[in-house]
């Protein structure tokens, strides 16, 4: 099932089943590369429980990831239950502590510690506001964090609607780009006054307006989130205009250097077949398939002598110098300008090929690569 059937069977947010894919605590059972697609089964829901009862007990996720990962080492898991609950009664203590210290200094607030908290009133129309913080300059990015997470906290305690947000992508501001004629990149294209998102399960028409303020140009996006798709009010993203220039698809995409002189490799000459697909290599287990074969993307490649490749992706085959070749360690795509590096390790006499997939989240998205394993194909 898509994750945003997964998310409402379970009750677990969408953005949290992201966040545990990337911690690597509850992994889709299939991920089409493709179209972006999150596949979970349900025999995971028994673990999404177990997770949230652990998440209960104050076990933090990488504690959570390790009990998960040593589901059969009982003395492993004791080893971590019982450091916890001594934390936790250290914790107690603390808080008793606190709440002495809180109760004597509750009317005794500095002026400092006020111009922390965010100012909330009600405006003419009986709406709560909340006012932005007094930050010093220069802006240190630790306090910056702190006044978000405290607005996020007095957000969260009103139940107010949120209705603005903040367009981000990781730990960098994510910039979208209107190409000439509404030419898609990645998953965003548009057309007159619509912002196109083509996210898998969220793929929706997202309206815009633009302003002029001040010499500056900002877009109001109505953000279509996974909360609005179930019935709740969409946000607004606001985007700020940083140039006006007319990009290509090539111009924004990262692009590797692919003018690399041929040198051979006898041991990848040959055909392969896909085994597996990893997040990283430190996935890589011998032998393990964390997807079924049939729900690999990328299915066969065949190394020929000089540089000459032939690759299957799916029903169709890709070959030709001026499209795709490789030299010792890399896979030379020159249709999307990328070099793929691979490694060959054996191991119990077989050998397995790490190589680089470097989709449209790598090259449009900030993504570190994931990548595929194969093994040769002796049919």
């Amino acid at each position: 099932m898509k994750i945003g059937e997964f998310a409402k069977m379970t009750g677990m947010p969408i953005s949290v089943l992201r966040h545990y894919d990337k911690e690597g605590l509850l992994c889709p059972d299939y991920v089409d590369r493709f179209s972006g697609y999150r596949y979970y089964s349900t025999d995971q829901i028994g673990q999404v429980q177990k997770i949230a009862l652990l998440k209960r007990s104050g076990l933090s996720l990488k504690e959570i990831r390790d009990i998960l990962k040593n589901a059969g080492d009982h003395e492993f898991i004791m080893g971590i239950l019982k450091q916890r609950e001594s934390e936790d009664r250290n914790m107690l203590a603390a808080i008793e502590e606190v709440k002495h210290m809180m109760i004597e200094k509750e009317e005794k607030r500095t002026k400092v510690e006020q111009e922390t908290l965010s100012a909330v009133e009600e405006n003419a129309f009986g709406e709560m506001l909340i006012k932005g913080m007094s930050l010093p300059l220069p802006l240190d990015p630790k306090a910056l964090q702190a006044a978000w997470r405290s607005l996020d906290e007095e957000i969260q305690r009103r139940n107010f609607q949120r209705i603005s947000g903040f367009m981000t992508y990781g730990d960098k501001d994510r910039e979208i780009y209107f190409l000439p004629g509404g030419e898609d990149y990645w998953i965003y294209s548009w057309t007159k006054g619509y912002l196109k998102l083509n996210g898998g399960d969220q793929s929706c028409l997202c309206r815009y307006q633009v302003e002029d303020d001040e010499g500056s140009r900002y877009m109001f996006v109505e953000n279509k989130s996974y909360e609005y798709l179930r019935g709740g009010m969409p946000t607004v993203l606001v985007l700020e205009q940083v140039d006006k220039n007319r990009y290509t698809k090539r111009e924004i995409a990262r692009e590797d250097d692919t003018d690399m002189p041929f040198v051979n490799d006898e041991r990848v000459l040959g055909d392969w077949k896909a085994f597996d697909f990893i997040r990283n290599r430190e996935e890589f287990a011998p032998g393990v398939n964390h997807l079924p074969q049939e729900r690999l993307f990328f299915k066969h490649m065949h190394f020929g002598e000089d540089g000459f490749l032939s690759s299957v992706y799916m029903d169709e085959t890709m070959s030709g110098k001026e499209i795709q070749s490789w030299t010792n360690g890399y896979v030379l795509k020159y249709y999307n300008h990328t070099a793929c590096a691979y490694e060959i390790v054996t191991v119990d006499g077989m050998d397995y090929m790490m190589i680089e997939w470097k989709s449209g989240d790598y090259r449009w998205g900030g993504y570190d690569t994931d990548y595929y394993v194969f093994i040769r194909d002796e049919e």
